[in-house]
């Protein structure tokens, strides 16, 4: 059988080698490797047909999908998933001691995020925050965030 490498291929069966799997279905010549090139794994598509059984699975896979009836029911979901992250105001308008604020009110800070929050919970929980500059020692963050949200912070 004289095969071109782009010519398409159908692999009858599995084969293993050298850790490499080959699972069945259509591969170009190029894909497989040459132990395999031969009437007992594959069948050159266009040449011969694809096996009986494999044809009557498309066909069943076909039927089946085809005869379901569309879905009906309305699904409705919450308006807002519990996991999800607070919401950010666009321009942020609350006072924060960030000495005592809980995890969910520092993320509702511009440009902090719950893992920011978290971590400025930690960082104060050795020892309180004195200042902004003190904050942004031990809390990194992007300049601009930080002028984003001083005017928003108490000590």
């Amino acid at each position: 059988m004289e095969l071109k490498p782009t010519d398409k291929v159908y692999l009858k069966q599995r084969y293993i080698k050298e850790g490499n799997v080959f699972f069945q279905g259509h591969y170009k010549v190029a894909e497989l490797p040459k132990a395999v090139l031969n009437e007992e794994y594959i069948n050159v598509i266009g040449q011969e047909s694809l096996p009986q059984n494999y044809q009557s699975a498309l066909k069943k896979q076909v039927i089946e999908i085809t005869s379901t009836a569309p879905a009906t029911k309305q699904v409705s979901y919450p308006a807002s998933n519990p996991k999800s992250p607070p919401e950010k105001p666009l321009t942020p308008s609350i006072k924060l001691n960030v000495n005592s604020a809980t995890a969910e009110e520092i993320a509702k800070l511009k440009n902090v995020s719950m893992a920011i929050a978290t971590k400025i919970i930690e960082a104060r929980n050795k020892k309180p925050f004195v200042d902004i500059e003190d904050l942004k020692s031990r809390i990194k963050l992007n300049r601009g965030s930080w002028d984003d949200i001083q005017s928003n912070l108490l000590y």
